[in-house]
């Protein structure tokens, strides 16, 4: 990628411990479309190669998961959690809680429901596991929040319209990436 797109940016991988790696992502301006591509490639690629070396179907007994289940999957695959973009020169701390811890949890939190079988944002059945983006929740969260937000500020409703989405947007608020669309918008 770096040989190829030297002029958007620069990529560094490094092993942060056990089966995770951090990349690290230098883009020139605005190349957050360059960077959803190196990382779907990135997974793309990476399924591929495991998934063509390590393929289920010829294993006998078939693999099962902790539980006991049997697993669907074709082989293995990766999942990719991305953090917001971070200005050059951010602190070690905020380097580690904005990026590495945000994006360590969200992957967390999508790992699960693609090992489920679900669909949502990020996911990517054909290939296994998924790339789930900060950004792109939050713009899906924001959507959902714009809409109940002008439900509050619109002239003349009252009643139970007005009652249901200040409660859809409490439900929404317990959750801090939540908070923060709703700040945005509100």
């Amino acid at each position: 990628w770096n040989c190829k797109n030297g002029a958007l940016g620069h990529a560094v991988a490094m092993r942060f411990g056990g089966d995770e790696i951090v990349l690290a992502i230098v883009l020139k301006g605005d190349q957050a479309q360059a960077c959803e591509s190196l990382l779907d490639d990135v997974h793309s690629e990476t399924c591929r190669s495991l998934q063509q070396r390590f393929d289920f179907a010829g294993l006998d007994p078939k693999p099962i998961d902790r539980n006991g289940k049997p697993i669907a999957a074709k082989g293995p695959a990766i999942s990719i959690g991305v953090s917001s973009a971070l200005p050059c020169g951010a602190g070690s701390s905020t380097l580690y809680t904005k990026g590495f811890k945000r994006a360590d949890d969200l992957l967390n939190e999508y790992k699960g429901m693609w090992k489920s079988g679900a669909t949502r944002l990020g996911a990517k059945p054909t290939e296994g596991g998924g790339v789930i983006f900060e950004d792109a929740i939050l713009d899906a969260k924001g959507g959902e929040v714009k809409k109940h937000i002008d439900v509050l500020s619109r002239k003349g409703v009252a009643g139970e319209a007005m009652e249901e989405a200040a409660e859809a947007l409490e439900k929404l608020s317990l959750n801090a990436d939540n908070m923060v669309a709703i700040a945005k918008e509100g």
